[in-house]
This record gives structure tokens, C-alpha cells and sequence, in this order.
């Protein structure tokens, strides 16, 4: 599973909380982690870090979290959704 994000993934180190859960219900699950502070998506796709672990491949799920504004507006207009977006093998 790729991570990629800004300190919001980052804080809490979110994929190795997510191994942890895995680890406690006998399963495995491999995470890297691309996140730098206040990074919007377009900042990742100009610093090619997350286009090359995208191409590099092998990845079963990618979790892409937004720049914190948008976030924060998204939960403050009403919507359940925090900036994540899980996009299934099937979708890409």
C-alpha cells in the first residue's frame, strides 16, 4: 500500500499504524510512505517521488491525501470527507 500526502499522513505515521492493526489480526501488509509538509497532490506530481513509486508498480492499493485546506473546507461544508481517496486496483 503507497501512502502519499503531507503531514497529515505523516503525523501519526498512518501506514505504520495500519501494518500494526494488520499485524494484530495475523495478517501482513506492506506501506510506504511519500509525505511532505503542506504538499498538495500537484506538488507531488512536480517532485516525481510519488510518479516514480506510482511507476515503480506492485502497489495493491494508493491512498492520495490532499493539501489540509481543502480538507478542512471539504469537513466544513458538510461533506464525511477529509481530502483521502482510496482508489481500487480496478480503477487505475
Amino acid at each position: 500500500m503507497l501512502f502519499i500526502g503531507n503531514s497529515l499522513t505523516a503525523a501519526n505515521n498512518l501506514p505504520l499504524m495500519l501494518e500494526a492493526v494488520a499485524r494484530q489480526r495475523g495478517e501482513t501488509i506492506a506501506c510506504e510512505m511519500i509525505a511532505y509538509p503542506d504538499f498538495s497532490l500537484e506538488d507531488h506530481w512536480q517532485h516525481g517521488d510519488a510518479v516514480r513509486a506510482i511507476a515503480r508498480g506492485g502497489w495493491t492499493t494508493v491512498v492520495l491525501q490532499r493539501r489540509s485546506e481543502r480538507a478542512r473546507s471539504a469537513t466544513l461544508k458538510g461533506s464525511p470527507y477529509t481530502g483521502l481517496a482510496l482508489i481500487p486496483p480496478e480503477a487505475r
